[in-house]
C-alpha cells in the first residue's frame, strides 16, 4: 500500500503514485482481481493488494467516518492493471494469456502475480502498462450450476444493457420524458444485440424471466412496444 492518496478530477480517491509515473515497476505483492466493468470495453481490470473487499457495510456498521477511512485503505491498495491500448470495444482482449475466452478467463477473487510494467497516468487512473503476462490464479471458480431446491420452475434475472428500440441517432428521445435513448446507436448494432440477447434467453429456459434496463416507452394500445418486440424475436 501507498502512504497516501490523492484525487482525480472527480474528488475520488486513488493511490499517490506520482513519484513513480513514467517508471518501470514490479508488484511483489500477490494482488486479487476487485473490478473489471471496463474490461470488454477499454481492457481495465482494478487490482487490489490482500483479499477481495467487502463493501464497507457487508463487515461494519454503517458509519461516515468508518466509510471514508474504507475507501482510503482501499485507494492505496488499488491499481489498474491496462491492456496497453486506447482501442474501445477490442476484438481480443489479452488476459489471461494468451487471450481471453470461454476456456481461459478469470472471476472477481482470482488472484494475479509477476505484475511488472510502465506505471502510466491517464483517463484519472494510475496504471500498469505490462511489459510481461502477469500470471493469473484461479481463487474463484464459478459453480457448475444452482444446487437443487426442489420445485418446479426456473426462475431468472437478466440484465439486457440498455436494450432500446428507439436508436440513438438523428436526434431521437425516448420515453415519456422525451430523453436521449441509451441503447443501439444504429439498426446493425441493435440487430445484433437482439440477437445475442435472443440466443441467452432462449438457452435460459427459464419459466419465470425478470429483465433490467429495458427502454420505458409510452404504452401503445395497450401494449408495452419494447417488450412485445423483444418477446416476438424470441418466439
Amino acid at each position: 500500500p501507498t502512504v497516501f492518496t490523492t484525487t482525480d478530477d472527480d474528488g475520488e480517491l486513488l493511490a499517490d503514485l506520482e513519484a513513480y509515473e513514467g517508471m518501470l515497476v514490479t508488484f511483489g505483492d500477490t494482488l486479487t482481481v476487485d473490478e473489471y466493468f471496463n474490461y470488454d470495453r477499454f481492457g481495465e481490470i482494478r487490482l487490489t493488494e490482500g483479499d477481495r473487499p467487502y463493501q464497507f457495510t457487508q463487515t461494519n456498521d454503517p458509519s461516515q467516518a468508518g466509510f471514508q477511512a474504507h475507501l482510503e485503505d482501499l485507494a492505496k491498495r488499488s491499481i489498474v492493471l491496462d491492456d496497453g491500448f486506447t482501442t474501445q470495444n477490442p476484438e481480443d482482449l489479452p488476459y489471461p494469456a494468451p487471450g481471453f475466452a470461454d476456456n481461459n478467463a478469470f472471476r472477481g477473487g482470482d488472484t494475479v502475480t509477476g505484475l511488472t510494467g510502465v506505471l502510466t497516468y491517464s483517463f484519472d487512473q494510475y496504471r500498469v502498462q505490462p511489459l510481461q503476462d502477469p500470471v493469473f490464479v484461479s481463487q474463484n471458480p464459478r459453480p457448475s450450476g444452482p444446487d437443487d431446491v426442489g420445485g418446479r420452475l426456473t426462475v431468472a434475472s437478466f440484465n439486457v444493457l440498455n436494450y432500446f428500440t428507439t436508436l440513438d441517432e438523428g436526434g431521437n428521445t425516448s420515453g415519456p420524458n422525451n430523453l436521449d435513448p441509451r441503447g443501439a446507436d444504429s439498426q446493425a448494432e441493435f440487430d445484433r444485440q437482439q440477437q445475442k440477447l435472443v440466443t441467452a434467453i432462449a438457452e435460459l429456459d427459464a419459466d419465470i424471466l425478470g429483465l433490467v434496463e429495458l427502454e420505458n416507452t409510452d404504452i401503445v394500445g395497450g401494449e408495452d412496444v419494447v417488450l412485445e418486440n423483444l418477446v416476438n424475436a424470441i418466439n
